[in-house]
């Protein structure tokens, strides 16, 4: 659900082979986005951003298992119910993305269902 530079990135997933797996929807209203990530088997944040360059805290509480760059804003969001990668590491981050695909097919629901707790509790 990432915006600018989509058609730069649906470029890149044809050339690595992937196209056929990922859904690059561009800009979505910020009303759809609860909907389009209840649909993910595992959601990646690869920001490593400034807190002015954050997501909204209670979206991670509709998606699946999160990966995510370790890094204190993500903690703050994602508490122990992260997958989180080593700082700025794509092997790491793709290794996350592995666990939580993993988790997903084996149908284990924790991390979904603590997300949600803990967007409730902390950001509602």
């Amino acid at each position: 659900m990432g915006y600018p530079a989509v058609e730069h990135y649906r470029n890149l997933a044809h050339q690595l082979g992937v196209a056929d797996h990922t859904t690059f929807t561009g800009r979505v209203p910020y009303q759809e986005a609860r909907s389009f990530l209840a649909l993910g088997d595992v959601a990646v944040a690869p920001a490593i951003g400034h807190r002015g360059q954050r997501q909204d805290p209670e979206l991670y509480g509709h998606g699946p298992a999160t990966v995510a760059f370790d890094t204190p804003v993500s903690r703050e969001y994602l508490g122990d119910e992260g997958i989180f990668a080593t700082r700025g590491d794509p092997i790491a981050l793709a290794q996350g993305l592995l666990r939580g695909l993993e988790e997903a097919s084996n149908g284990a629901g924790r991390r979904r269902a603590n997300l949600r707790r803990i967007a409730i509790e902390r950001f509602s």
